[in-house]
Parts: C-alpha cells; structure tokens; sequence
C-alpha cells in the first residue's frame, strides 16, 4: 500500500460457547488492536522490545456472545508495519511494564506459584504484516 491510504481490517470473533476444562465459560471484554513497524533484522537478537510496538485501539466487547465483526481503521504511514489482535475476559490485566500510553491493557503478573490459567484467559492472534511503498 501507499503511504497515506486508508484500510479497514474486518475481523470476526466467536466468542466461546462452551466451558473450559476449568468448568468456566470464558467471556471476552475487550480486544486490543497492537502495532508496531517492521523495519528487518534486529541488532540484538535477544532483546525483547520493540520499542514503536503499542497498543493502537481497544474495542469493549463486553457481553457480546456469539460471532461479530469488528472493523479496525488503519492508515499506511512512513514503514511497513504489522497489527495483531489480543483479547481477554478482563478479570486481569492492567498497564503494562513499558506503562499505560504503550499497554493499557497488558496481562498482570501473577505472584509466583498463585495464578490460575483458568481464571485469567487470553488469546493472542498471529500479526498480519502490511508492506508500505518505498519504505
């Protein structure tokens, strides 16, 4: 795509319709809309941030059951860029390490040996990358 143009990323959601192995029925509060800039191979291979990576939307799915579409506004800017979708039952999550204005949202720690995977769920989508013209 060209710098500038608009898209619109139409993705639908099931939401579950039956209980987990835990006995309880997972229902999705909200989705977050994550980008960040594709720019090649890192420096340092080992390094876990990506420092233009944040979350761009979250959309309040909140007492939806069954299957919706969600439309997420995206405009090409100066790179090449990915977005990925993350979503949970909001039972747990808050800023994350890198602070609100990055991830409002992020999943909160457990303390060690006390967190119920059951209880705290999440799903996570593969990015879609978006190549941008002359970047």
């Amino acid at each position: 795509m060209r710098k500038g143009e608009k898209l619109t990323l139409n993705v639908t959601v099931t939401t579950s319709s039956r209980p987990n192995p835990r006995g309880i029925l997972p229902e999705l509060a909200h989705v977050d809309v994550v980008r960040g800039a594709v720019r090649g191979p890192v420096a340092d291979r080992d390094s876990w941030k990506a420092p233009d990576t944040r979350v761009v939307e979250s959309k309040d799915v909140s007492g939806r059951t069954g299957t919706c579409t969600l439309r997420i506004p995206l405009t090409a800017g100066e790179e090449s860029f990915y977005v990925r979708l993350r979503g949970s039952d909001g039972n747990r999550n808050g800023p994350g390490c890198l602070g609100a204005s990055v991830d409002p949202h992020g999943p909160l720690p457990h303390p060690p040996g006390d967190g119920d995977p059951w209880e705290d769920t999440w799903f996570y989508s593969n990015p879609v990358f978006v190549d941008v013209e002359g970047s």
